[in-house]
């Protein structure tokens, strides 16, 4: 029985030892990352050999002393330890996890930057190829009725009236709304354009950062550099969505032109009903593009929040789910030794209460 005692009282201070190195990496990493000199390494070291010892001391008076005790006293000790066991855990554990993972959650933390960028600028880049793709009708639209304007003007075929007239002036209403979108978009997509090669230029060397091996604190910077580039790049290029405008200059098409009151003769009466005419030739085309636009739903491409890689504190917090075996380990480490002396006391208790080989019945 001394021997076992003497091998579980080394076994202990080995376990603690190991207890105090991985509080000192966890607490190191987190000073390293705010340029901390040497006093703060020996505070870390200190504080690390506090927690080593008591410990220590912890798990030698319950492996020592609570097997001798039983009845009240022991329920007592018993949950007296518990909280004891389950305050070291909660202060040491989290540097546990930073030693075990804290590299391993600032990498996630990195991916999930780099996947935020990656989503928001393909978002971007699909509402300026579908406004792209809508300029051909957009033009066609525009030319067709400015055509039946002018056609009007000249022979008034529509009205019976040649001249200018509130036929053609309606034409040249949807001509000239239509036509304001075509110039305002083509003089923005060769800017778009330029920004979009400055997005993917950033976004590759943004991923570049993020999955190359070498120092994590460099990556980080990088990625942070990165990050804010393609925010001021992203914003810029969201100024070239003219979705929004198009589906305004919609809107205004399919309202322009509301059912005249009251009871009108003569030629009054033509232009009315050629208005009305006009009014539903406008109302397909104006849907046509509009559900084009719905492809991207009804809300403007918002600008996304700024998404920065995390300290390694809290990216073991954040990311606890993938990390959820290290942070079970981090936890194990210092509580390992209560487990065991559960399984001591019981062994005990019941040695204790079953007769040996040579008592008689």
């Amino acid at each position: 029985m001394a021997d076992r005692e003497t091998i579980s009282t080394i076994l202990l201070t080995v376990a603690s030892a190991g207890t105090m190195m991985l509080t000192y990496f966890g607490v190191s990493m987190g000073l390293a990352e705010q340029g901390a000199g040497l006093i703060d390494k020996g505070q870390a070291l200190a504080f690390a050999a506090v927690v080593g010892v008591l410990s220590w001391l912890g798990f030698y008076f319950l492996f020592g002393l609570i097997p001798l005790l039983s009845g009240g006293r022991l329920a007592g000790a018993i949950a007296a330890v518990t909280l004891y066991v389950a305050a070291v855990a909660a202060i040491d554990a989290p540097f546990n996890m930073l030693a075990l993972a804290g590299g391993s959650g600032v990498q996630l933390s990195l991916v999930e930057v780099s996947a935020s960028y990656e989503a928001r600028g393909r978002a971007l880049f699909a509402r300026v190829a579908l406004v792209r793709r809508l300029l051909p009708s957009l033009k066609t639209e525009a030319a067709r009725f400015g055509e039946l304007r002018d056609t009007e003007i000249k022979t008034g075929a529509r009205s019976g009236k040649a001249g200018p007239g509130r036929v053609s002036a309606g034409f040249g209403q949807v001509a000239s709304l239509l036509g304001n979108v075509v110039k305002e978009v083509e003089a923005g997509l060769g800017e778009a354009e330029k920004i979009q090669g400055e997005v993917t230029a950033e976004l590759a060397r943004l991923k570049a950062a993020t999955f190359r091996h070498g120092a994590l604190r460099e990556r980080v910077a990088e990625v942070s550099v990165s990050a804010d580039r393609l925010d001021a790049a992203l914003g810029r290029l969201s100024q070239h969505d003219y979705a929004v405008a198009i589906k305004a200059t919609l809107a205004s098409l399919e309202n322009s032109f509301p059912a005249p009151k009251g009871v009108a003769g003569g030629f009054e009466k033509i232009q009315n009903e050629e208005i009305a005419a006009l009014s539903a030739m406008v109302q397909p085309v104006a849907q046509a593009l509009r559900g084009a636009l719905g492809e991207l739903g009804s809300a403007p491409a918002a600008a996304g929040e700024p998404v920065r890689p995390a300290d390694p504190m809290t990216a073991v917090k954040t990311y606890w789910r993938p990390l959820l075996p290290q942070w079970v380990a981090a936890v194990f480490v210092d509580v390992a030794p209560a487990l065991l002396f559960l399984i001591l006391l019981a062994g005990r208790r019941e040695a204790a209460r079953t007769p040996s080989s040579g008592d008689t019945p």
